[in-house]
């Protein structure tokens, strides 16, 4: 049989076509049986360069320094001083610190390691989700792990286990955050694979010191897509728009006079030639007179009907284009809003009719999209921080326990409340006519996350209780609701 075309490709199509023989497991059974065995690994190669690829976003110099194709960090870090923009992103990003992080999988002592150590009441916690979070506005945000040693006490969950004393264990001190400015390229292997961040052009972090957090990763683009750069267009627009509104304002408060006078020459006393001078030159020179010094002095002469011949009056055009502004502005700044993915409606004042139902599903839906951000982008930076710490204190054979927290839908946490409550109020007959409680039946510790509820363990509520004795479990009252 002819042989397919050498190197990397080709011998993986080789493999994937050559069939491989099997023995079965009887020895009964004369048929052999043949499958295809799949090739491990991957087959497609970057087509970056021969050894690496180095991301770096095309700057169009020649576009300007105000455009959507060249929309720098330092404009981004500008956006952010927006109102409206800062509004929206305290919205994007406060949901995140409401809710309780956990772990789970795992053995007890590693999983209740890595709680305490990177859960919500380690001490590096509330910094290190405020910089993860940064990924939203710039699409990535790189980490240097700075590591530790120190003895850690645990307390595992579910085993009754006293605390104990883990000595000597590598922990994570602090994820310092890099300017994205100073993130000169992204680094990546042969395969598009992350492999570090050169800082500063000169400074080379590799992936094993770093932790590279990335919004909207998609085609292993490690630069992700950040949510500002949808909202420049309008934030752009905003300022144009706001500048020209206060050249309009700063003439309507000042407006333009019209004068009437005489078609005839006056007597100019002030004129040292004699000769008489126009009418209109002289109420021109008195109005110049009151835009700069506030005061001026027409001739008193009347007409025939006796109305004053000199007159100076401010020029009324009406409300003008004002309204036309205002609507400009608020339409952007809800443009601004959809840009990071929020209904206008949740956050900020409408300015057309609407109901609190609607503002309630609006909100709810903002919360919905929410739950994709948590579930893509913070969960999975807490996954390769706990990842890093098992595998450096426990081995590379040691599971690793998963990052989790209860979603961030409204909805969901108000059902989970409703059935909390219909659990405790309902009971429920078995076949030999006891009577079992509902409350007994769900998973409370889950129940109870999901909420934000902390649960106290068995053995604290036994230390509590030491000192009285604990009453036995009251009876169900007849008038308690029995589930069929």
């Amino acid at each position: 049989m002819a042989r397919g075309p050498r190197g990397l490709i080709g011998d993986g199509f080789a493999r994937l076509a050559a069939p491989s023989r099997v023995e079965p497991a009887s020895s009964s059974r004369s048929a052999v049986l043949e499958r295809a065995a799949p090739a491990l690994g991957e087959l497609l190669v970057g087509n970056w360069g021969a050894f690496e690829q180095s991301y770096q976003r095309i700057q169009n110099d020649w576009l300007g320094p105000f455009t959507p194709e060249n929309v720098s960090t330092s404009v981004l870090k500008r956006m952010r001083e927006h109102s409206q923009l800062s509004l929206g992103l305290a919205a994007r990003k406060a949901p995140f610190f409401g809710v309780e992080y956990f772990f789970q999988g795992g053995r007890p002592e590693v999983r209740a390691f890595v709680e305490k150590t990177l859960g919500s009441a380690s001490p590096i916690f509330p910094r290190l989700l405020s910089s993860i979070l940064l990924a939203i506005e710039f699409g990535y945000q790189t980490h240097e792990i700075i590591w530790a040693i120190r003895d850690v006490e645990v307390d595992p969950d579910g085993h009754g286990e006293p605390p104990r004393v883990l000595p000597r264990r590598y922990v994570i001190d602090e994820c310092a955050d890099v300017d994205p400015d100073r993130a000169s390229e992204i680094k990546t292997d042969l395969r598009g694979r992350f492999a570090g961040v050169l800082v500063d052009g000169v400074q080379f972090l590799p992936a094993e010191k770093c932790l590279h957090v990335v919004h909207q990763l998609e085609w292993r683009n490690w630069a992700g897509r950040g949510d500002l750069r949808r909202s420049y267009p309008e934030w752009f627009m905003s300022g144009f728009t706001q500048k020209f509104a206060g050249q309009y304002f700063e003439q309507k408060s000042n407006p333009p006079l019209i004068g009437r006078a005489p078609a005839k020459g006056v007597r100019d006393e002030t004129n040292p030639t004699g000769k008489p001078r126009l009418a209109i030159d002289l109420l021109g020179t008195q109005a110049s007179s009151l835009r700069s010094s506030g005061v001026a002095i027409l001739p008193g002469a009347r007409d025939e009907k006796g109305e004053y011949q000199y007159d100076l009056k401010v020029l009324d055009v009406g409300p003008g284009r004002a309204d036309q502004f205002i609507s400009l502005l608020n339409w952007l700044n809800s443009q601004m809003l959809r840009g990071l993915g929020i209904p206008e409606i949740a956050v900020s004042q409408s300015t057309q009719t609407g109901s609190y139902g609607m503002a309630e599903e609006h909100a709810n839906q903002l919360f919905a999209a929410l739950q994709q951000t948590l579930v893509n982008t913070v969960l999975p930076a807490f996954n390769q921080l706990a990842e890093r710490l098992v595998r450096v204190n426990y081995g590379r054979a040691e599971p690793v326990p998963v990052a989790d927290a209860p979603p961030l839908s409204r909805e969901k946490q108000a059902l989970a409340a409703q059935i909390l409550v219909g659990c405790l109020q309902t009971w429920i007959p078995t076949a030999d006519g006891k009577r079992v409680q509902v409350a007994q039946m769900p998973d409370f510790r889950k129940l109870l996350r999901g909420m934000n509820i902390p649960l106290l363990g068995a053995d604290a509520l036994a230390a509590l209780l030491a000192a009285s004795p604990a009453e036995p479990p009251e009876a169900p009252k007849p008038g308690l609701p029995v589930a069929a």
